[in-house]
């Protein structure tokens, strides 16, 4: 198995070697990842099955709304839970490839992951009031012609974020690996070097987001089956027909997602491995750009350390 990090790769290559190092690595990946894998499914399990009442279509026909308060906490909550769980898996993933300890890991990506969070919030805000634009210029109720254009420029706003977003998969991850790198570089020399490898990122992404959409839809198949019963046992009974369902159903409900989470939490981590090693590819062509003699001789990767 190829070891190399920094190694001019093609895309099918880097593909095959985040397969290699996965397939190889796989027992020793689930020891020092089961644990955050585990806090993800079980925070997805939790809220599917509280918002269960709102898949089956019952809150809105039988039951008063939830107050904003109670509806913004239950967000809070939820993307506290989310990014705390999801910086614990990353420096797990991140120590496994860096030779660095949980802890150290932790408080870097700790720092990033808020930054993002941060930036999401503020970039949301953005796209909500140029959206708003439209049909606040709207005399009386907006037209059609308003809404469609608040469409459109909901859409156009979002693909330029996606496209001026596209470079930070490699300078964060170069961030990840490089323990030197500071959170203001994300965005400084190596988000725009990032720019000149942005078709090739955009390939590996594009890839990537087609094979996982189609792993997706086979791993969270049966919890896709069970919000589907839920929904056509809520419209039967809005309809006054009984409930068709078992009374363990939420169990079920909770189980299969708990199980179908777990699986894809591990399919983001082969994914975390391709753009570890396209990151490879980009500094071993930066690094032969500049003449270098021996461009996979870089600071602290002569080659990839071993999981342990």
């Amino acid at each position: 198995m190829e070891t190399e990090l920094y190694k001019v790769r093609s895309l099918a290559h880097c593909f095959k070697a985040a397969y290699d190092l996965y397939s190889t690595n796989l027992r020793n990946i689930f020891r020092k990842t089961w644990q955050p894998a585990a806090a993800i499914a079980l925070v997805n399990a939790l809220l599917t099955t509280f918002l269960l009442p709102l898949f089956a279509g019952n809150v809105a026909a039988r039951q008063p709304a939830p107050s904003p308060v109670v509806i913004g906490l239950a967000l809070l909550l939820v993307l506290v839970a989310a990014t705390g769980c999801m910086t614990w898996l990353t420096s797990a993933v991140v120590s496994l490839l860096n030779g660095y300890s949980l802890r150290a890991n932790f408080k870097r990506v700790l720092r990033l992951y808020l930054v993002f969070v941060g930036i999401g919030i503020v970039l949301g805000l953005l796209v909500l009031g140029l959206a708003f634009i439209p049909l606040a210029t709207a005399k009386g109720m907006p037209t059609p012609q308003n809404i469609m254009l608040s469409g459109g420029i909901t859409l156009l706003a979002w693909v330029v974020i996606m496209v001026c977003l596209l470079p930070l998969a490699y300078s964060t991850m170069k961030f990840y690996i490089e323990p030197d790198q500071k959170i203001k570089d994300v965005f400084g020399r190596p988000y725009r070097k990032g720019w000149h490898f942005w078709g090739y990122l955009f390939l590996m992404m594009l890839i990537v987001g087609i094979i996982c959409g189609v792993i997706y839809v086979v791993v969270m198949m049966p919890e896709i089956i069970l919000q589907s019963a839920a929904q056509l046992d809520g419209a039967g009974r809005n309809l006054g027909d009984p409930s068709g369902l078992p009374g363990y159903f939420p169990l079920l409900v909770f189980i299969a997602t708990l199980i179908c989470a777990t699986v894809w939490t591990y399919v983001m981590v082969w994914a975390f491995m391709v753009n570890y090693y396209a990151y490879g590819h980009i500094e071993a062509k930066i690094a032969a750009k500049a003449e270098l003699v021996a461009p996979v001789q870089l600071p602290l990767h002569e080659e990839f350390p071993p999981i342990e």
